[in-house]
C-alpha cells in the first residue's frame, strides 16, 4: 500500500451534494451538473458514466434508488443520499487537500460543496486549507533559502515556481475568504 494519502474522488461528492439538497433522476442530475456554477468549467460527465457512478454509490450504500411510476410513461429511478452518503460527504468536504496539486478540481469542488450546504462550512475549509498551505509553503521556502541558484539552477526554478504557486493560491483564498465574508454581511 503506497504511504499517500487516497484522495477520494470529488465527482461522486459533487454527485452526493446534488443530491443532498433534493432527490432526483439521473437525467435532471445530469443536467444540473452539467450547468453546476464552477463545477461545469471543470469537469464534463457523459451520462453514461453519470449512471456508472450512481451504481457504484449505491453499492456502496451513499444513495438509494426509488423507482418512480407515472401514467403513461416508463418507471423512474429517483436517487437520494442515505445518511451513510451524508456523512461520507461532510467528512470529505471538511477535509482540506494535502497536495498542490488538487487545488484547482479537488478543492475547487470540495469549496463549491461546502458552499451549497453553508457559507460557513465553506469558510471553515478555507480557514483548514490556509493552515495545510502555510505549513507546507513553510517547509518550500525554507528548502529554496537553503540553495544557490548558481549551483543548483533547476531545483531553484522548480522551487521558485512552487513558491509563487503558493503566494497566489494564499492570495485567492484570501479573496474568497472576504467575497463569501461580504456576502453574509449583507
Amino acid at each position: 500500500m503506497s504511504p499517500r494519502r487516497k484522495t477520494a474522488l470529488s465527482m461522486e461528492h459533487v454527485l452526493l451534494a446534488l443530491l443532498a439538497r433534493e432527490p432526483m433522476h439521473g437525467y435532471e442530475l445530469h443536467r444540473r451538473l452539467n450547468e453546476m456554477p464552477g463545477i461545469a468549467q471543470v469537469w464534463n460527465l457523459k451520462q453514461a458514466l453519470l449512471y456508472a457512478k450512481l451504481e457504484l454509490l449505491e453499492a456502496e450504500g451513499d444513495i438509494q434508488v426509488k423507482a418512480t411510476r407515472r401514467e403513461f410513461t416508463p418507471p423512474r429511478k429517483v436517487y437520494a443520499v442515505t445518511q451513510q452518503g451524508q456523512k461520507k460527504l461532510e467528512a470529505w468536504i471538511r477535509e482540506p487537500v494535502y497536495r498542490a496539486r488538487l487545488m484547482q478540481q479537488v478543492f475547487n469542488a470540495k469549496l463549491l460543496c461546502a458552499w451549497m450546504q453553508s457559507p460557513q462550512l465553506a469558510l471553515d475549509l478555507i480557514e483548514k486549507q490556509r493552515e495545510v498551505m502555510l505549513n507546507w509553503h513553510s517547509r518550500l521556502v525554507d528548502e529554496e533559502a537553503r540553495l544557490d541558484p548558481k549551483a543548483q539552477f533547476g531545483d531553484w526554478v522548480v522551487l521558485s515556481f512552487k513558491d509563487k504557486r503558493d503566494q497566489c493560491t494564499l492570495g485567492w483564498l484570501d479573496s474568497v475568504q472576504a467575497q463569501i465574508e461580504g456576502m453574509q454581511e449583507k
